[in-house]
C-alpha cells in the first residue's frame, strides 16, 4: 500500500509538473506575440513619464511598428535610470509598464561634471528633466583613473562618503538630510558642510561614527548658542574627545 501511495504521489507530482512548464511556456510565447499599439507608464518619480517614453521610442506608437511585450521591456531597461521593469497589458493592444527606478545615494562631481551614485555605487549620468532630490555631494573623490559612466565606482573615498551617509541616516533622518557636501580632499582630510549650520565641519579621518554623533550634539546644542556656533568659521573635531570652534586664522 505504501509503495502504490509513492507511486501515485510521483505521478501527481510530474503531471502537476509538466503543466506549470506547460502554461508557462504557453504564456510566455502569448506575451512575445501580443502586439502592443499603446504604452502607459507607472511608478516613476526621477523623470517624467514622456521622458522615459521619449528614450524607449514609445511616444509615438503605430500598429506598423508590431512592438511586443519583449521589445518594450527590453528597450526600457536600457535607461540609466531603471532597475526593473513589469509589463502587463490587455486584449486591445494596451500596455502598462510598472518602473522600478535605482535609488541614488549621493550625487558626485567628476571633472566638473555631477553624476549620480546609486546604492550600488553605479555612477549615473544626471539627464535633463530630471526631478529635483536633496542629496549629499561628494566633491574632491579621489578615484580610480578607469572610472567610467555606468561602471562601478569603487574608489576609497566613495565607500567612505557612504559610510557618513548611511551613519547619519541611522543617528537621525533629518540630520541624514541635512548634509550638503562631503569634501573628500583627494584622500586628505574630511570636511563636512550643512544645511543647519553654515560652518565647515573638519572631520578629519577615522572615528567616523563618534564624530558624526559629536556633530549632531553640536547641532542640537547650538540651537541654544548660535552665536558661538554660526559666527566660527569652522569646526574642528579631528582631534580626539575634542572640539574646536575657531577663527580662520586659527586653523591648524
Amino acid at each position: 500500500m505504501n509503495k502504490l501511495n509513492k507511486i501515485l504521489s510521483v505521478l501527481a507530482f510530474t503531471i502537476t509538473l509538466t503543466g506549470i512548464l506547460y502554461l508557462s511556456v504557453f504564456v510566455s510565447k502569448h506575451n512575445k506575440n501580443v502586439v502592443v499599439t499603446n504604452v502607459s507608464i507607472s511608478g516613476n518619480s526621477l523623470l517624467p513619464e514622456i521622458d522615459y517614453k521619449r528614450f524607449a521610442h514609445l511616444d509615438k506608437i503605430s500598429k506598423s511598428d508590431s512592438l511586443s511585450v519583449v521589445i518594450i521591456k527590453d528597450r526600457l531597461l536600457k535607461h540609466p535610470y531603471l532597475k526593473s521593469v513589469d509589463i502587463s497589458f490587455n486584449k486591445k493592444g494596451k500596455a502598462t509598464a510598472v518602473l522600478k527606478e535605482k535609488k541614488f545615494k549621493a550625487l558626485l562631481l567628476k571633472d566638473g561634471v555631477g553624476y549620480f551614485v546609486s546604492e550600488e555605487y553605479q555612477l549615473i549620468p544626471i539627464l535633463q528633466n530630471t526631478n529635483n532630490f536633496e542629496l549629499p555631494v561628494l566633491t574632491n573623490c579621489s578615484l580610480p583613473e578607469n572610472t567610467n559612466v555606468l561602471n562601478r565606482v569603487n574608489g576609497k573615498d566613495v565607500q567612505t562618503g557612504f559610510k557618513l551617509i548611511d551613519i547619519a541616516e541611522t543617528i537621525d533622518k533629518d540630520f541624514a538630510k541635512s548634509i550638503t557636501e562631503i569634501n573628500m580632499n583627494n584622500g586628505g582630510e574630511i570636511e563636512i558642510n550643512l544645511s543647519s549650520i553654515k560652518t565647515p565641519i573638519l572631520l578629519g579621518n577615522g572615528e567616523e561614527i563618534k564624530k558624526m554623533i559629536y556633530l549632531k550634539a553640536i547641532i542640537d546644542y547650538s540651537v541654544n548658542i548660535k552665536s558661538l556656533f554660526f559666527d566660527s568659521n569652522y569646526i574642528d573635531l579631528r582631534f580626539n574627545n575634542r572640539i574646536f570652534v575657531g577663527k580662520t586664522e586659527n586653523r591648524v
